[in-house]
C-alpha cells in the first residue's frame, strides 16, 4: 500500500499492532494513520486506480474501516505543545541524510513539487535541478558511491519559513570517483538554503566548496 499512497505525498503517522487499551473495547488487529497535505488528496489516494487495484487484496486478507479526518496542519499548536520549528525539522532532515535516508523515509521531509537546485561545483561542474524523483534516485546513488558520510553543521540560521545551514561535509569513497581510488577521504564546505511549507521542504538550493583532490 504505500506505493499507491507516495504518489499523493503521504506520511505514515502510526503503523502497529502494538496498542495499549486504557477504557472500552479492546482493539483488534492493527492500526495505521496516514497524514496527507490535505483531505482532498486523501480521497485522490483512494479514488485512485493503483488503490483500486490492490482494494480486493485487501478486502479478502483482513477486516477494516478507513474513514478520512481532518487534521491540525503542522505549523498548529496540539494541546499547547509547540510542533517542531523549521530549524529542528532541518537538522532532523541533514540527520537523516547522514544515517543513508532514501525512499520513503526521505521523502517525507519534502512536498510533492520540491524544487532542488545544486550549484555548479568541482563535483558537478554544471550544477544540477532535481525534482522529488530526481532526489530520491540522488540518495540512492549517494549510498553506492561512499560508504560513510558526516555532516557537521557549524550555523543555522533561520527566518519565517527560511532556514539557512553551514556545514562541513565529510566522506570516503566507495567506488572510484573521478581521480580518486575506493577508500578516499572527500571534504566539502557548504551552504543549504531552506524553503518549507507546512513542515516540509518546499526549496532547497545549495552551494559546495570542496577542498582539492
Amino acid at each position: 500500500m504505500p506505493e499507491t499512497s507516495a504518489p499523493f505525498n503521504q506520511q505514515y503517522l502510526v503503523r502497529s499492532s502494538q496498542i495499549q487499551t486504557l477504557k472500552g473495547e479492546p482493539a483488534k488487529g492493527g492500526i495505521v494513520v496516514i497524514a496527507f497535505d490535505s483531505a482532498g488528496k486523501g480521497r485522490e489516494w483512494y479514488d485512485s486506480t493503483a488503490y483500486a487495484a490492490i482494494s480486493p487484496i485487501r478486502q479478502s486478507s483482513a477486516k477494516s474501516r478507513i474513514f478520512i479526518v481532518e487534521g491540525v496542519a503542522p505549523t498548529e499548536r496540539v494541546r499547547g505543545i509547540p510542533m517542531p520549528t523549521n530549524g529542528e525539522l532541518a537538522r532532523e532532515y541533514i540527520r537523516a541524510i547522514e544515517n543513508g535516508a532514501t525512499g520513503e523515509a526521505l521523502a517525507r521531509f519534502f512536498t510533492q513539487d520540491v524544487a532542488i537546485k545544486e550549484m555548479p561545483n568541482r563535483a558537478a561542474p554544471h550544477g544540477s535541478a532535481s525534482d522529488l524523483t530526481k532526489a530520491l534516485q540522488a540518495a540512492e546513488r549517494g549510498q553506492k558511491l561512499f560508504k560513510r558520510q558526516t555532516y557537521t553543521i557549524t550555523n543555522i540560521l533561520c527566518d519565517g519559513d527560511w532556514v539557512a545551514l553551514e556545514m562541513d561535509w565529510f566522506g570516503v569513497t566507495a567506488v572510484p570517483i573521478q581521480n580518486l581510488p575506493p577508500n578516499s577521504e572527500m571534504r566539502d564546505h557548504a551552504a543549504i538554503f531552506l524553503h518549507f511549507r507546512d513542515g516540509r521542504i518546499a526549496r532547497q538550493h545549495h552551494y559546495d566548496c570542496f577542498e582539492p583532490w
